[in-house]
């Protein structure tokens, strides 16, 4: 069995190809990053940063599937399949995350807590 022979220039473009899903994973990293510190850093609004996080990742699988699709021939019928069918279940899962948590934010759903984070009836455990 004979190995294709591979030019510079189809060399280069696997290498940049290569670097260019690299730089997006670390950019997702440094994103997430973020992210977590911001939410670290303050107790307030935690509903809201976790439905805007659920919107970003939402976003976020929306561009993979997109380029999932796009480039259909380079993938075979498995892969194809996995990527597609993760990217559709981290969509809905993020879009019905990041919706109860807005919901949640805006005091749509009943909280058992007063102002201060003490549990608004001492008798009320939820055991």
């Amino acid at each position: 069995m004979y190995e294709r022979f591979v030019s510079n220039t189809e060399n280069d473009q696997i290498v940049e190809k290569i670097f260019t899903i690299l730089g997006y994973s670390v950019l997702t990293l440094v994103v997430y990053g973020i992210l977590a510190w911001s939410y670290n850093i303050t107790d307030r609004n935690h509903n809201l940063f976790i439905s805007l996080y659920s919107l970003f990742v939402l976003f976020y699988a929306i561009i993979i599937i997109v380029i999932v699709v796009i480039n259909k021939d380079n993938y075979d019928l498995m892969s194809y399949t996995m990527l597609f069918g993760i990217s559709i279940f981290v969509i809905f899962t993020a879009f019905f995350i990041s919706f109860f948590f807005l919901l949640k934010y805006f005091n749509v759903f009943p909280s058992y807590y007063n102002k201060t984070g003490d549990i608004a009836n001492l008798e009320y455990r939820g055991f």
